[in-house]
């Protein structure tokens, strides 16, 4: 695909380069050390995506893929399931991340054009724990929507499968890779 440099290609967050102005501001930003908090521009990042999206903090990771697979290993146990839309990044692009970092089974919801299941979906694709089965425990979920176009997905649509879960419990995940541009869609 020839494309000039002034486009913005978000057919991935690899494909567009950084603008000199880009490689200028990183060459320049004031840095410390994070592990003890003491780099004040990741400080600020973090203060103001927390902000943005109305969290009480945020985390700084270098990539979508690194904040999913964090987010399935934080809130699962080894061989739960992981309850996700089946054309979603975390299933279909991220190399059984879940299984092999967090040993997590996915289960997949065909949420079709809609892209994002609806909560009676959410509700029976929900697994209690048993002695035969670790149970559901986490629902993840998309906005956009990858795989299906970059589809912005409503915010009730989105909020009424979050309920759904933590209505049992569950915890939920939105891979946010592109919030902002679903924010200005919507």
């Amino acid at each position: 695909m020839d494309i000039d440099e002034d486009t913005i290609d978000l057919r991935s967050d690899t494909v567009t380069t950084p603008s000199e102005a880009m490689r200028d501001a990183a060459r320049d930003a004031e840095v410390g050390d994070d592990v003890y908090r003491d780099d004040p521009t990741v400080n600020e990042l973090e203060r103001r995506a927390a902000d943005a999206v109305g969290t009480e903090a945020a985390l700084y990771v270098p990539s979508g893929t690194m904040a999913n697979q964090i987010a399935v290993h934080v809130h699962t146990e080894p061989g739960q399931e992981l309850l996700l839309e089946r054309e979603s990044h975390i299933y279909r692009w991220e190399l059984a991340g879940a299984a092999k970092l967090s040993g997590a089974q996915t289960r997949t919801i065909d949420a079709g054009e809609r892209c994002v299941p609806t909560p009676e979906a959410v509700r029976e694709g929900l697994v209690e724990e048993d002695l035969h089965r670790p149970g559901t425990g986490l629902l993840s979920l998309e906005n956009t929507h990858n795989y299906r176009g970059g589809t912005a997905i409503p915010v009730d649509r989105i909020a009424a499968a979050a309920d759904a879960a933590r209505d049992a419990d569950v915890p939920v995940h939105l891979d946010g890779a592109r919030l902002f541009n679903a924010a200005v869609a919507l």
